[in-house]
């Protein structure tokens, strides 16, 4: 599998928010660029939900999101189906 013109940028701090931070390392990017959020968590239980509104604002688009749907439990209960979660999510990922 080849992935082009990918980057990973890694959000450290929440806050204060790093939008200046951020707005210069996406600068060398361009305008045409798609953005994405990955999380193992359960989207209600990671950061997501506190960065989403944060990073459409900074970047003046929607951010696709990648991680495992929202749930009432943080986990599934099996090492198996967890496994299996976290591996189509992965995929998911890589197949953009």
């Amino acid at each position: 599998m080849v992935i082009q013109d990918t980057a990973i940028i890694r959000i450290k701090q929440l806050a204060p928010f790093p939008h200046e931070a951020l707005r210069k390392a996406i600068k060398a990017y361009g305008p045409n660029v798609e953005y994405y959020f990955a999380q193992e968590e359960h989207e209600n239980f990671g950061v997501f939900n506190f960065l989403y509104p944060r990073l459409n604002l900074l970047l003046k688009k929607k951010v696709g999101y990648f991680g495992r749907s929202a749930s009432a439990s943080p986990a599934v209960g099996s090492q198996k189906l967890h496994f299996k979660e976290q591996e189509q999510i992965l995929k998911e990922i890589f197949a953009q």
